[in-house]
């Protein structure tokens, strides 16, 4: 009876009663409703023994930006859209970076926190936000990996006119037929700043980069104001999620880590993580690694 009126109560209120691992959530983010499997029936069980059962319980590993991810242990975290809906058939909690509001985490309970290629789609703001809810959420101990385009990376491919370092991202290219008018420079402004891509076909036409704007603007900037430059005007578009309107390099991220209260901030490699369940490159680190950076912070 007592259960029957305080579900009523809540449901007056907006909120559903949820029975999720412990867990209360209210009906507006997902949670995964798959059994927790015993540790000795995960192939990468091994990774996880450093940790308690009521870590993997209650899945306190989340994957920010987390796509069609799926680990038992581990709590997906995404902005759901239609540009995404193909990728987001499993589980997770709604939480939209652009809106720079807490994290719906308690204070130090995370065991562990990834995004991987998911900074470049917002802004500065944005991203602090994030790590300073990281920082907040995360235990003690704990830690948060970032993986992201290396800006400084692409770049240096203009320099050596590195047209091979980018056969690999010609589906990027959405007129096929052009592909042979395509330079370094555009393949970097597709990855940094996409809509003002003049081969991109959902760009921004009062905001691409021609290619005399482009040679103009590195001849006269240094690497940073380039960048810059080449993302500027970019917004947030909620229609296109999936377009980078950002840059970020090491000392970049390091910069906004610091700026958000880590202190032990180190650069890591593929599939080299000190967070042991991050070593698995069946799940983690195999998303466009040949052009990606990949930074760990430790609470």
């Amino acid at each position: 009876m007592i259960k029957k009126t305080i579900k009523n109560l809540l449901h007056t209120m907006g909120y559903d009663l949820v029975k999720s691992n412990s867990i209360t959530v209210d009906k507006n983010q997902k949670r995964s409703a798959k059994p927790i499997q015993p540790i000795d029936n995960i192939a990468d069980s091994y990774l996880y023994t450093n940790y308690s059962s009521i870590a993997l319980e209650e899945r306190k590993f989340y994957n920010i930006g987390a796509g069609n991810f799926f680990h038992p242990y581990w709590t997906n975290v995404d902005y759901g859209t239609d540009w995404y809906k193909e990728s987001q058939k499993n589980p997770f909690i709604e939480y939209n970076l652009m809106k720079c509001e807490p994290l719906p985490l308690e204070d130090n309970t995370a065991e562990i926190i990834y995004t991987s290629h998911t900074i470049e789609h917002v802004t500065n703001e944005a991203v602090l936000n994030l790590f300073k809810e990281a920082y907040r959420t995360i235990k003690p101990g704990g830690g948060i990996r970032i993986v992201c385009p290396d800006a400084r990376l692409l770049y240096d491919t203009i320099a050596t006119n590195d047209l091979s370092f980018w056969k690999p991202y010609h589906e990027w290219i959405d007129f096929k037929d052009k592909l042979s008018e395509v330079t370094v420079f555009d393949f970097f402004v597709r990855e940094l700043a996409t809509s003002r891509c003049r081969f991109y076909q959902q760009g921004n036409s009062d905001n691409v980069l021609t290619l005399e704007i482009l040679k103009e603007l590195y001849e006269k900037l240094d690497y940073r104001d380039f960048c810059e430059q080449v993302c500027s005007g970019c917004c947030f578009r909620d229609q296109f999620p999936g377009d980078h309107i950002n840059w970020w390099d090491e000392n970049k991220v390091k910069d906004c880590l610091k700026q958000a209260g880590f202190t032990n901030i180190y650069i890591s490699r593929y599939g080299q993580s000190k967070l042991p369940p991050l070593r698995n490159t069946n799940l983690f680190d195999n998303s466009f690694f040949m052009i990606a950076l990949y930074i760990e912070a430790r609470k």
